[in-house]
């Protein structure tokens, strides 16, 4: 019986030597991760923009009380992401503010992107100062120039 476990040890320790040995010599294998790289077409991302940029979105004053600008907005972000109107749930809330929502799996964290879609509006007596008129949405030399270029169109419709 001794003879019989003496025999048992050595061969357990020769398979854990022989496991060692392997575990040692074998590479982990490195997992492939290929980055996800969108085609994005700049120069209709431009044009999108401008358009947007040229729809003076100014808050509404005694003056001017009307949302008509934030509808005009609202309809061609209708237009210009047909897919994102069509798949996602889509909310108007206090006449102009828009709110999205994407359901995802229980699991997922929730996220939350924002972007406003009024501007600033433009100070009166400063329009010839502009290197470019403030609601023209032009595209000159490389870039997108509007009142709402950077704060907040941008990011609007880099999200969408």
């Amino acid at each position: 019986m001794k003879r019989l476990l003496r025999w048992t040890a050595m061969a357990l320790l020769l398979l854990m030597v022989v496991m060692v040995f392997n575990t040692w010599r074998v590479a982990t294998p490195k997992p492939v991760v290929t980055p996800y790289q969108p085609e994005l077409d700049g120069a209709a991302m431009a044009r999108r923009l401008a358009a947007a940029l040229a729809i003076p979105t100014l808050n509404p004053t005694d003056a001017k009380p009307g949302l008509d600008r934030f509808f005009e907005l609202h309809a061609l972000l209708e237009a210009q992401f047909p897919r994102v109107h069509a798949e996602l749930e889509h909310e108007v809330i206090g006449e102009a503010s828009l709110l999205y929502r994407w359901r995802g799996a229980q699991a997922c964290p929730a996220l939350l992107l924002a972007a406003h879609q009024d501007v600033v509006p433009v100070e009166a007596g400063t329009e010839a100062l502009w290197s470019h008129p403030p609601f023209a949405g032009e595209i000159a030399d490389g870039a997108v120039w509007g009142r709402g270029a950077i704060d907040d169109k941008g990011s609007l419709m880099a999200i969408l």
